[in-house]
């Protein structure tokens, strides 16, 4: 994730009527924060999971899916692609 992002050791908000405020400043040894797109941080949160899991048959990441039922014991749960599509996929 880092690698998407860029570092900054520094935060200042700069508000109306109140000026800038300084939210972080440099502190020697401690490490940036990294600033970063929510869209790029989604993208490589899943790039990293899709890494980790997918070997496991674990994951199986499905995008505009409708979830059917949750089994929280068992950890399952029933989707389909498409809405009224006859198919459940556990």
């Amino acid at each position: 994730v880092k690698a998407e992002g860029f570092g900054s050791d520094r935060f200042t908000l700069h508000a109306p009527f109140f000026g800038a405020v300084d939210l972080r400043k440099p502190t020697p040894g401690q490490e940036p924060s990294v600033l970063i797109y929510q869209s790029d941080l989604c993208s490589a949160l899943l790039t990293a999971l899709e890494a980790r899991h997918r070997a496991s048959g674990r994951l199986d990441m499905q995008f505009r899916a409708r979830v059917e039922k949750v089994d929280p014991e068992s950890g399952e749960l029933a989707w389909r692609r498409r809405p009224g599509e006859s198919e459940l996929h556990v």
